[in-house]
């Protein structure tokens, strides 16, 4: 169900800002003047009146060239055989990677507000049209400027996404789509008569919500107050047995639909509360709830940084007591590093806005962590840290080997999320790739990881059965039942889990 709600400021401007000029600036970019207009379009602060000269901020998008930074041939070898004779046909291309930096810079009356660099580094592929030579490629290369033109326009477009996304995050005030997704639970039998009503009254109250700014009315509450109460009198009969009504599949929809209806409330510690409990249900639940998480901290940061400070009738600032029933200091959790040596350390994590992350911050958060350690920034690298935990989440980090024909071999370093730890630890690690359909698309897969003593395996099982039961033949009775077929490539995690509760 799609709904639009008002979003605050990450970074609200001083109220008494009201205008805005945007403009252009090129570092040599020597970009065309259709370019330079859709960019300075892209310009944009929801709310505010945007000025071509004089405004109380102003906002400059700074565009760097376009640069080849470095060129690798590839090839892929064909061998064919003819009148006896072996025949090598050679396709050469080049992996390039590609620089395009951009900056947004902010200036308010005069004094430097904020900056923000834009993904500015890529990866493309150029084809020749012959590719049996390696200087026909080069030749075909340097001769084809259309390639660069294409790529130009095609960067454009994504700064342009990128501009427009990170000024409303920032500072933008306006309506913005959100999926909400209700958990369902089939009711095949009748059973599930009071889960079906408590559902329609979420769904009711959130579609009474779209496009409303002020959607926080007595009919909303009432119709959300009323699915908890359903909500938390089916969890009393919440049970291990999986044929009972509230088994663990059921209990963790309810817990989910019990998070989103707090969220809709605005009473974040109990969403994130209830959200962080769900994990013994489908991988969608899971995923769900994993999701709502990452809106309840957005949404309590922008409650927090639009509430605590107010402006009196004569312009000065002063603080403000927010409601308690929005916005509560507690959490149900605490991010923190655990460094090399394995102490624990306490720390604000910042992770900057998704919009800037052009892959999700599932992917960003794989190659540092940076805290807030007394007002200075720090960054870690994979290889300086054990661990680290941001919203819940601990990340870990592993290590395997890139490439084998390097001396020394060639060792890749990423902190993977932890899924299961024990005597067998498991680590879901992301990578971007081009879409098989497209390859102009990139897609967000998933490589899964396991680790027993100090051995680092992929989980990529040439038989699944064959080769969990062997890892796990420590504890026959759960080895016998992998060999047997009980269970699949997706209940690997479960395996384990069940694994490391018996095996010390």
């Amino acid at each position: 169900m799609d709904a639009a709600y008002f979003r605050y400021p990450l970074k609200p401007l001083d109220p008494s800002i009201k205008t805005y000029s945007p403009s252009v600036v090129q570092m040599d970019a020597n970009l065309y003047s259709d370019q330079v207009d859709s960019l300075r379009r892209a310009i944009f602060i929801p709310g505010y009146q945007n000025l071509s000269a004089g405004g109380d901020v102003q906002v400059e998008l700074i565009i760097s060239p376009l640069t080849v930074v470095n060129k690798e041939v590839m090839d892929l070898p064909m061998e064919t055989e003819s009148n006896g004779k072996k025949i090598i046909t050679h396709q050469y291309w080049y992996e390039l990677k590609l620089a395009f930096p951009a900056k947004i810079k902010m200036i308010q009356r005069g004094e430097a507000l904020n900056d923000q660099d834009l993904p500015g580094f890529f990866t493309e592929s150029y084809y020749p049209r012959n590719r049996n030579s390696q200087t026909i490629l080069q030749q075909e290369f340097d001769r084809d400027a259309n390639f660069m033109h294409e790529i130009s326009y095609k960067k454009i477009e994504e700064m342009k996404q990128q501009t427009r996304q990170w000024l409303f995050s920032n500072y933008g005030r306006g309506m913005v789509n959100e999926l909400i997704s209700v958990g369902y639970v089939k009711d095949k039998k009748g059973e599930y008569a009071d889960l079906t009503k408590a559902m329609s009254l979420l769904v009711r109250a959130f579609k009474s919500a779209n496009n409303n700014r002020e959607y926080f009315n007595d009919a909303f509450k009432e119709s959300i107050n009323e699915a908890i109460t359903i909500y938390s009198q089916a969890l009393l009969e919440s049970s291990e047995d999986k044929k009972a009504r509230i088994n663990e599949k059921v209990e963790a929809v309810i817990q989910y639909n019990l998070a989103l209806a707090y969220y809709g409330l605005m009473k974040w510690d109990e969403a994130d509360l209830w959200a962080g409990k769900v994990s013994k249900g489908t991988n969608v639940t899971i995923g769900y709830a994993h999701r709502l998480q990452e809106r309840i901290e957005d949404k309590r940061n922008r409650v927090i940084a639009n509430d605590r400070v107010k402006t009196s009738s004569r312009g000065q600032k002063s603080s403000v007591m927010i409601n308690p029933e929005v916005v509560s200091p507690a959490r149900a959790y605490r991010d923190y590093i655990v460094n090399a040596s394995g102490d624990t350390i306490y720390a604000h994590l910042i992770v900057p806005s998704r919009e800037i992350m052009p892959y999700g911050d599932s992917v960003w958060l794989q190659d540092k962590v940076v805290i807030n350690a007394n007002n200075k920034r720090q960054e870690f690298l994979p290889e300086q840290l054990h661990s680290y935990s941001y919203n819940g989440i601990v990340r870990e980090s592993i290590n395997w080997v890139k490439d084998f024909n390097t001396t020394p071999y060639t060792i890749e370093y990423k902190f993977c999320k932890r899924m299961a730890s024990g005597t067998i630890s498991v680590y879901d690690c992301y990578e971007v790739v081009p879409s098989t359909r497209d390859p102009s698309v990139n897609l967000v897969i998933t490589n899964q990881w396991y680790k027993k003593g100090e051995l680092i395996e992929s989980t990529g099982f040439l038989s699944f059965n064959k080769g969990v039961s062997k890892l796990v033949k420590e504890y026959p009775e759960l080895s016998e039942k992998v060999r047997n077929g009980a269970y699949s490539r997706e209940d690997f995690v479960k395996v384990v889990n069940e694994y490391n509760g018996r095996v010390k």
